[in-house]
């Protein structure tokens, strides 16, 4: 599904310009970091992650940066479990941040915790560029303190 390019004045929320990204630490998962979190970085965003999994509720630090950032990008790649993504998006919720999911077409991700429509931006590394700008529109969309008024 991809995002919609159309102005909509009733989702501006001019947030400030702060970046969780909620992801897997394997080999694809720090690549899809390193790829997307220096450009982001060098437009003016302020972007954090996580902390790798653990079989145990979301650790303070972690909660601690989701309440500190107002976006959440969700990067779902590979074939194994999303449990302690879901369990951030879940947080994220709770804490009214505004939440994009970049996912592979592979990927198998159950989320309907964010609605059954909810929209996902299509991720892979030959089309990373692609990724990244859609995720750039959405964030115009929305309106960013300072970069998309």
């Amino acid at each position: 599904k991809g995002l919609s390019s159309d102005p909509d004045p009733y989702r501006k929320k001019l947030l400030e310009p702060t970046i969780f990204v909620s992801r897997h630490f394997d080999r694809t998962g720090n690549e899809y970091y390193r790829r997307i979190e220096r450009p982001l970085r060098l437009l003016g965003f302020d972007v954090v992650e996580g902390e790798e999994y653990a079989a145990t509720a979301i650790p303070e630090k972690v909660k601690h940066r989701i309440e500190k950032q107002d976006i959440v990008l969700v990067v779902v790649s590979g074939v194994g479990s999303h449990e302690w993504l879901s369990a951030e998006i879940g947080y994220a919720l709770a804490k009214s941040r505004h939440i994009v999911i970049m996912r592979e077409q592979d990927a198998e991700f159950n989320q309907t915790i964010l609605g059954n429509d909810y929209q996902y931006i299509s991720l892979s590394m030959e089309k990373i560029d692609v990724a990244l700008s859609d995720f750039l529109q959405e964030l115009r969309m929305i309106g960013i303190k300072g970069l998309f008024n």
